[in-house]
């Protein structure tokens, strides 16, 4: 793991959740999309990356691991559409893309966008935001494309030299996201966010949120019910240190902030959680992903400072409402629970060189490797 040089303080033990923010109140837990019945597990297909030497490579893989395909190469991140009928792609300085996916997972055409990237579906499918960089000012806006082509990708932020982390799309059609102007960021990257609601003329209101600060959000996951987003982030606070957390906003404002610093193993007495991955588990609750490193073991070299994690990330549910984080499962990195939320996918292997795609219920039995690869994704 590469961790860029940066200064600060040391870190400080965290509490479970950050007391004095604000309460979220969920609307009910339900998840989304359920479908009457429960497909056999073998008729579910998954998207996920599997390495290719430096790059990545998008596949399409069923749930127990037969019909495995390529979607395409150089890919660095996706998304599905709503119905599942669609995936959205992108690399590094390269367009975001949208294929067709049938029902048996064949592969349509495919509509080049514009370059950008972290690119999320509106709820009718219809329209794609993503961030696209700002030629010669530097930094990221906000565009909004729609998915079939055929017209320009309209900017919905127009600030120049501003960076605007990844969007989620709220149930009335606006926009959540965080942004501000890159050079209050500072060497390290870290920066007080301001999260924002955009509509598509561009008007926007600051939300009121308060006491969270980390780098730009990543993992970025719209609520089943579209109030909120969850994301992880991570804060420098010295040449070799990155404290994460799990952090969810409202659109209202309200704000929680999850670490898991003290349920995670202590490889020292000085060590910090590295975040691997947040979904929802239902409107009320989350999966996260955490592992750690030791930042005694840092070695500084002309690249950076580089920590090596000491063990394996662990999967944890954690309640909106309050409580404990409650343990899932050990090695389990980036989950994804299927949209009627009784199977569960993740990455065995993260922290490591070989990781792979593992299917199992919802509570962690039955698991099966699947297929060589990270980051798996159910389809809708």
């Amino acid at each position: 793991m590469l961790l860029a040089a940066c200064g600060g303080g040391k870190r400080q033990s965290s509490p479970t959740a950050t007391p004095g923010l604000p309460t979220f109140t969920p609307t009910g837990t339900a998840t989304p999309h359920a479908s009457p019945t429960a497909a056999p597990r073998d008729a579910r297909w998954l998207a996920y990356l599997r390495p290719s030497g430096r790059e990545m490579q998008l596949r399409l893989v069923r749930g127990d691991g037969g019909g495995d395909r390529l979607v395409a190469d150089g890919v660095t991140g996706f998304a599905w559409s709503p119905d599942g009928r669609a995936l959205a792609y992108w690399g590094t300085a390269a367009p975001v893309h949208v294929v067709q996916v049938g029902d048996n997972g064949t592969l349509g055409g495919v509509t080049s966008l514009a370059v950008g990237a972290d690119a999320a579906f509106s709820p009718d499918g219809q329209r794609l935001a993503f961030r696209e960089p700002v030629s010669g000012a530097g930094g990221w806006r906000l565009v909004v494309a729609p998915t079939g082509g055929g017209g320009a990708a309209l900017p919905l932020t127009r600030d120049t030299e501003w960076d605007w982390g990844a969007p989620a799309w709220t149930a009335d059609g606006r926009i959540l996201a965080e942004g501000g102007p890159y050079a209050l960021a500072g060497a390290s990257g870290n920066t007080a966010f301001s999260f924002y609601l955009i509509s598509g003329d561009g008007t926007r209101t600051r939300l009121p949120v308060g006491n969270l600060s980390g780098r730009t959000p990543t993992d970025v996951a719209a609520s089943p019910d579209r109030r909120a987003m969850a994301y992880t982030t991570t804060v420098h606070n010295s040449a070799c240190s990155a404290s994460g957390s799990a952090q969810v906003v409202g659109v209202d404002g309200t704000s929680h902030e999850f670490r898991v610093h003290d349920l995670l193993p202590r490889p020292s007495s000085d060590y910090d959680e590295v975040p691997y991955g947040v979904t929802w588990a239902g409107s009320g609750a989350l999966l996260y992903s955490a592992g750690t490193f030791d930042v005694t073991a840092c070695m500084r070299s002309p690249s950076g400072p580089t920590a090596a994690m000491s063990g394996t990330p662990d999967l944890f549910r954690i309640s909106l409402q309050g409580g404990a984080p409650a343990k899932l499962l050990e090695d389990a990195a980036w989950p994804a629970l299927s949209n009627d939320g009784q199977l569960l996918a993740y990455t065995r292997g993260a922290a490591g060189g070989s990781p792979a795609v593992v299917v199992a219920a919802a509570d962690g039995s039955g698991a099966a490797v699947v297929a060589q690869g990270t980051r798996p994704q159910w389809r809708p």
